[in-house]
């Protein structure tokens, strides 16, 4: 099974496959880690990993998860396909415009800033709900083009990345 997580405003590619008692988790491509169910109730989950018992606490609601882990708290958003397509179809462009009208109310980097793919670039507050707006592609912030409480259109230019080398066309 293969999703799309994005963990701390971050999007991260997760694979898990079963193979006997244990599973095997790897992320973004990275080595496979076997980890096996010990222990599972509504809130709470005990994975072996490694030979070592790690407790993780959660709290679902929908599409997003709240892992508390190791004195942490994590928060996890399930991406849907729809959600992952729009960012497929938005990689390459250098512009992140506004999927919708809004109000800016958290500009999370600054020009000159190194960001990672899926980082939380914008805060928009739309409908009475949060929306945190992902770059998608890692690059380096060339322009602002908001400013915290502007209101903005569908479609509004919000920020200019130029991509790193290794990601340009």
């Amino acid at each position: 099974m293969k999703l799309q997580l994005k963990v701390d405003g971050n999007v991260h590619g997760v694979s898990l496959e079963q193979e006997g008692e244990h599973s095997l988790l790897s992320s973004d491509g990275g080595d496979a880690i076997a980890l096996r169910e010990v222990f599972c109730d509504s809130n709470s989950i005990i994975l072996e990993v490694g030979g070592r018992n790690h407790m993780l606490r959660f709290v679902r609601r929908g599409r997003e998860l709240y892992v508390h882990y190791n004195g942490r708290s994590h928060h996890i958003h399930l991406m849907d396909e729809a959600e992952q397509e729009a960012m497929e179809e938005r990689r390459g462009d250098p512009v992140l415009r506004s999927p919708m009208p809004g109000r800016v109310l958290a500009i999370l980097i600054a020009e000159g800033e190194a960001v990672a793919e899926g980082q939380s670039l914008i805060r928009l507050e739309a409908m009475k709900m949060e929306v945190d707006l992902p770059a998608a592609f890692a690059g380096t912030v060339k322009e602002i083009h908001v400013e915290v409480e502007e209101l903005v259109e569908p479609d509004a230019p919000l920020v200019t990345i130029e991509p790193e080398a290794s990601d340009a066309s």
